[in-house]
């Protein structure tokens, strides 16, 4: 009995360890490596179309 709940335990933690790595390494749309949004990451074509014309 002892050993099924340590196999469950265990099994949970490497389902739980799997989701994170891949929630930390899929692509974000935010622009950033974290991809919270908070960061001042913008677009380069934004920031191409402010430039004054020569």
């Amino acid at each position: 009995m002892q050993e099924l709940l340590v196999v469950i335990i265990f099994i949970g933690a490497v389902i739980y360890l799997i989701n994170r790595f891949r929630q930390d390494f899929r692509a974000k749309s935010a622009g950033c490596a974290k991809g919270c949004g908070t960061c001042q990451a913008t677009d380069l074509s934004k920031k191409i179309g402010d430039l004054p014309k020569v």
